[in-house]
């Protein structure tokens, strides 16, 4: 008994000693873990901060400014603006200076942060010396990014971190740049109340730790173990489920439940694992192994291919970069949610694959018909004019590009990180067409190549040639059309009463009776106005015509290159 006693008094102490040094390096490390860790959070979110401004600044106003040096109501509602984010941002200074030269700038504004209150320090054309108040900026200017690491200065006796941002004119040049100053005593204080928490936190889990250990001390643990080990190892052999009888009613025991409760909860858990492993087939879907030929997704290996007749169906959103820019980061995820929930479930509800996301579209591939692809198609514009109606968005800019013919699908990568990519001059023939589609005031283009393989296609659906499509890059020519299915009631009863005008028009082009096909096109424009084609094709008539071109030479209507 005695002997038992002292053994605990001796790993007492010595467990309080390995502590306490373990404490001493570990709050040692943390201080300066820390330390670095929250500057490089602050240069981050500076830098974040500085972006925000960049942001809401208009380039031609800024240049306007510049050169007047006059102030005005819109001036002083961006100032508000500004005010704001410095004050939700928390930062010391806030200022943007236009640069007039390598050694002189002059202020848009400078704004400091005080008891809470934005106050305006320098107003706008004030002169600084770049060199004396940026000292970092060179590197700015050098680089055209933003800051990497912070710029100190003192101020006042008050130590300053800074970070720049350029912001460029229409050439590339930067015309001037966001500054963002911390105050250095306010990121100590920081770190301190930092340290002093994990401190906290770091006693609890020591003192923890101790009572654990002269708990585990306390009992002899040699044979349970053993049993535990050998009980292990039946587990890792794939004997889930066994289990130890418990004996006593101690710390060892329960140690012995819970070995089975683990045991249990790893042949319980096998279900679960099978249905994670199912959830893969949302990132890599089902049919791509079909098409490669495997049977489960850990039968793919590096360098697996297989080439395939499929339908290539290319779906993106016109002007999705001018969207983006109108709209939060937040609002645009809903935006692209929102078309993706109602258009990919058309695809994948009638066996098509969707092979990839971009922006606010998609690329998918169909193994069955052409129709089915164009049905999709016709479908999806169906839907998103509905919502249109429904005014969920502002307007159905669908583009939406079909063509058929062998694709490549294989994998590539490496070992530890691998994708699937399709190959095939038709998946970019069905991009390049949704790219241009609204361009054209169409909503889905496809091949002549794929319309062939649709039994009745004119009968079935609303066409016109919109023309003959040169792929400079694979050397062929292929007639487009239209399918105007999917366009608004009032698109569809336009361009039937054009049709006959509009193709007339595009024989004319195609054999270069440019002045005829000008008469036919203007001739479509009077009863349909908008028709974006027909624009397209009076501009290429002019362009042919000026060209005076002596070699006779095929023409398009587009060129792929």
């Amino acid at each position: 008994m005695k002997k038992r006693f002292g053994l605990r008094i001796k790993f007492t102490f010595l467990f309080m000693g390995l502590m306490l040094l373990i404490g001493l390096v570990l709050l040692s490390f943390l201080k300066r873990s820390y330390d670095q860790l929250s500057r490089k959070q602050h240069l981050d979110y500076a830098v974040t901060v500085a972006q925000m401004v960049e942001g809401e600044l208009n380039q031609q106003k800024l240049m306007k400014y510049l050169r007047t040096g006059q102030e005005d109501q819109e001036y002083y509602d961006l100032l508000e603006q500004m005010k704001k984010i410095q004050q939700n941002a928390q930062v010391y200074y806030l200022y943007v200076v236009f640069i007039e030269t390598e050694e002189r700038g002059c202020y848009f504004f400078d704004i400091k942060l005080v008891d809470g209150e934005s106050v305006l320090v320098h107003h706008l054309g004030e002169r600084n010396s770049l060199k004396k108040n940026y000292p970092g900026l060179a590197e700015i200017l050098d680089s055209k990014n933003a800051s990497s690491g912070f710029d100190q200065m003192t101020e006042e006796n008050e130590q300053l971190d800074s970070v720049y941002v350029p912001l460029m004119d229409e050439k590339g040049e930067i015309m001037a740049f966001v500054g963002v100053d911390y105050s250095e005593s306010d990121l100590s204080e920081e770190i301190k109340q930092i340290i002093r928490e994990t401190l906290g936190s770091l006693v609890g889990v020591m003192v923890i730790s101790f009572g654990i250990l002269i708990s585990i001390v306390q009992f002899s643990i040699l044979r349970p173990v053993y049993q535990l080990r050998k009980q292990a190892e039946m587990v890792s052999e794939g004997h889930f489920g066994t289990e130890i009888k418990v004996r006593g009613h101690d710390e060892l025991s329960e140690i012995t439940e819970v070995f089975n409760r683990m045991s249990k909860s790893i042949a319980g858990n096998m279900k679960e694992v099978q249905e994670l492993n199912d959830t893969y087939y949302k990132y890599i879907p089902a049919k791509i192994l079909s098409l490669l030929g495997k049977n489960s997704i850990v039968d793919i290996g590096l360098g697996n291919e297989a080439t395939s007749m499929l339908t290539v169906f290319s779906f993106q959103m016109a002007d999705f970069d001018k969207m983006i820019r109108k709209k939060s980061t937040q609002e645009m995820v809903d935006s692209i949610n929102r078309v993706l929930h109602v258009c990919v479930p058309v695809i994948t509800d009638r066996e098509g694959m969707v092979e990839g996301f971009q922006n606010a579209g998609f690329t998918a591939l169909f193994d069955n018909t052409c129709k089915t692809a164009l049905d999709s198609a016709v479908v999806v514009c169906q839907k998103l004019n509905h919502m249109v109606f429904r005014k969920q968005i502002d307007e159905n800019q669908a583009g939406i590009g079909i063509a058929y013919g062998p694709v490549t699908l294989g994998i590539i990568g490496q070992k530890k990180r691998m994708a699937a990519i399709t190959v095939s001059q038709y998946r970019d023939m069905a991009c390049w067409l949704q790219t241009i589609a609204y361009q054209y005031q169409a909503h889905i283009l496809i091949t002549q190549t794929a319309a062939d393989t649709i039994p009745d296609f004119f009968e079935a659906y609303h066409t016109r040639t919109l023309g003959f499509l040169n792929n400079t890059y694979t050397g062929y020519a292929d007639r487009i059309y239209d399918v105007y299915d999917g366009d608004s009631r009032e698109e569809i009863d336009m361009k039937n009463a054009t049709k006959e005008l509009f193709e007339k028009g595009v024989e004319q082009f195609c054999i270069r009776n440019f002045k005829e096909a000008r008469q036919k096109f203007i001739a479509v424009l009077k009863q349909f106005r908008k028709d974006k084609a027909a624009k397209e094709y009076l501009y290429l008539c002019d362009k042919y015509s000026l060209e005076h071109r002596e070699q006779e030479e095929d023409v398009y209507f587009v060129k792929m290159e």
